[in-house]
């Protein structure tokens, strides 16, 4: 087992959970030391099938994203740690966190809320922090 851990994921999605966990990474960073990588993926699923609406939805994905990985960046700051890195990508949060996010930033833990946005979606095809948790190669923290 690893004393330490170098870089930390913590996954955003401005949910309740989704700060929790940051806090918790947060935490964990700054008694590791490590460096803090905060992400957010935009799930294009959500607005692929409103042709009509397309556009605005995109801009106000990508407008949202901005806010909540900035709003995470600068908390992550003002609790003194120096090493943070934000990053933000499309497709689906269920793949893309322990898929590619996780082995690109060489990520060897992640920090996840047990439950974010998307709960109607979880009754049919389970949580992201589940899928996470299953195709994870790193460890895994669920913050409840």
């Amino acid at each position: 087992m690893s004393s330490k851990y170098q870089t930390i994921l913590v996954p955003v999605d401005g949910s309740e959970a989704s700060l929790k966990a940051l806090d918790r990474a947060i935490e964990l960073a700054k008694f590791y030391s490590s460096k803090l990588v905060i992400a957010h993926v935009i799930d294009v699923r959500s607005y692929s099938l409103a042709i009509a609406y397309r556009e605005p939805l995109e801009e106000y994905a990508e407008d949202n994203a901005k806010k909540i990985l900035s709003a995470a960046e600068e908390k992550a700051k003002a609790e003194g740690l120096t090493d943070v890195t934000t990053l933000k990508k499309e497709g689906s949060p269920r793949s893309a966190i322990a898929k590619k996010i996780a082995p690109e930033v060489k990520a060897d833990l992640i920090v996840m809320g047990a439950t974010g946005y998307g709960m109607v979606e979880r009754m049919f095809v389970g949580s992201v922090s589940e899928s996470t948790l299953r195709y994870a190669t790193c460890d895994m923290m669920i913050v409840r």
